[in-house]
């Protein structure tokens, strides 16, 4: 039986799940420590089927470090029968999002011509070094609460506050979970629950935050009978600030889907911190659930 049969028989009996490899040095605590690439089938995190020696001692020739994984079957789509080009596979993954994992034809000069995989969405990737244990866990449930609940923030030191300006008001800045790039500005990046605002106004892009912060502005000089925005402003930065008056409107919070967010009255007696993917899964089975 040829490496493609046995893929091909490994996909269709395992039970929910494919396992998968990938060649990359240093140490993977998270899912997000994984490389993220643009390849010859566009980016993200590519790998290959576990036990598919060729392609491991390819990528692994280098001495690079051997990362084994798995994701559920249902988020995987092959494509490795059609003559799609870049353009093309883009356009059906931009049109498929139930699909987060797909597999291609390796190809390449003194390539193996494997199968690989690429994973768009790190979130559906389970660690083989989780210590989950417990039968009852479904890592569905656990994505659902994950992107409802977690955010990422970028930290110097803990327990000291970030020098970055607090473009939107004092409070407790995260990041989307899809943001890593914007977390690492600030240091080593750690997974937070509990940041996220109960009501906050929320808005598409950077510049409908700072338009809508203006508007804050502008109602609070109406209010004391000031209609020019810079005269406004200018009592504004005196008497009072962007936390208070967005309070005042039933604002707890401003967030920037995909991006940012910043909760203004953060309760450190909820807010948890974890180091990696690992850690927020234990607390999810053990304290969630």
């Amino acid at each position: 039986m040829n490496i493609i049969d046995i893929i091909k028989e490994e996909i269709e009996n395992m039970s929910g799940f494919v396992q998968l490899q990938r060649c990359q040095a240093g140490n993977v605590n998270d899912v997000w420590d994984f490389n993220v690439v643009n390849g010859q089938n566009g980016e993200g995190i590519y790998a290959f089927f576990a036990d598919d020696k060729p392609m491991k001692d390819y990528y692994c020739k280098n001495g690079e470090n051997i990362h084994s994984f798995k994701i559920e079957k249902k988020y995987i789509k092959n494509l490795s029968k059609l003559n799609l080009d870049y353009w093309d596979v883009k356009k059906y993954i931009y049109n498929n999002p139930q699909y987060k994992a797909f597999i291609f034809k390796h190809v390449g000069h003194g390539i193996p011509s494997s199968k690989e995989v690429l994973i768009t969405d790190p979130n559906i990737i389970i660690l083989d070094n989780s210590n989950i244990i417990n039968e009852d866990y479904n890592h569905t449930n656990y994505l659902r609460w994950k992107r409802q609940n977690v955010t990422i923030r970028g930290i110097q030191e803990m327990g000291k506050e970030n020098n970055g300006m607090a473009s939107f008001g004092q409070g407790l800045y995260t990041a989307a979970l899809g943001n890593k790039e914007l977390a690492k500005k600030y240091g080593k990046v750690y997974f937070v629950v509990g940041a996220i605002p109960k009501h906050p106004k929320i808005v598409n892009t950077w510049n409908d935050a700072e338009i809508f912060i203006q508007k804050v502005v502008m109602f609070y000089g109406k209010g004391i009978g000031i209609n020019n925005y810079f005269d406004a402003k200018r009592d504004f930065d005196t008497k009072t600030n962007v936390k208070d008056e967005m309070i005042k409107l039933g604002y707890d919070g401003l967030v920037i889907r995909g991006r940012e967010m910043v909760n203004y009255t953060p309760d450190d007696n909820i807010i948890r911190y974890f180091n990696n993917e690992n850690e927020l899964m234990n607390y999810y089975e053990y304290v969630v659930t």
